[in-house]
């Protein structure tokens, strides 16, 4: 799913962010499920120059969340 946060400065989107993990991270801790849930997130600004459309905001958002799952296995 995306979440588009409008009118809002990076360190705002930063601070949802770490909202929805406090949240996650508090939802599992008090769930006995076995496993937990979590979530990976390609985050962007829009740039007029770069984002001529919706698809190439996504495109840029979707390859930055992979390019942190990579790196995140690689650690």
């Amino acid at each position: 799913f995306v979440v588009l946060i409008a009118d809002t400065a990076d360190s705002e989107g930063r601070v949802a962010l770490e909202r929805l993990q406090k949240a996650l991270d508090r939802h599992n801790r008090n769930s006995r499920r076995g496993y937990d849930i979590r979530f990976s997130v390609g985050a962007v600004a829009y740039e007029p120059v770069r984002h001529s459309s919706i698809e190439a905001l996504l495109a840029d958002a979707d390859a930055r969340m992979y390019e942190r799952k990579r790196r995140k296995r690689a650690a």
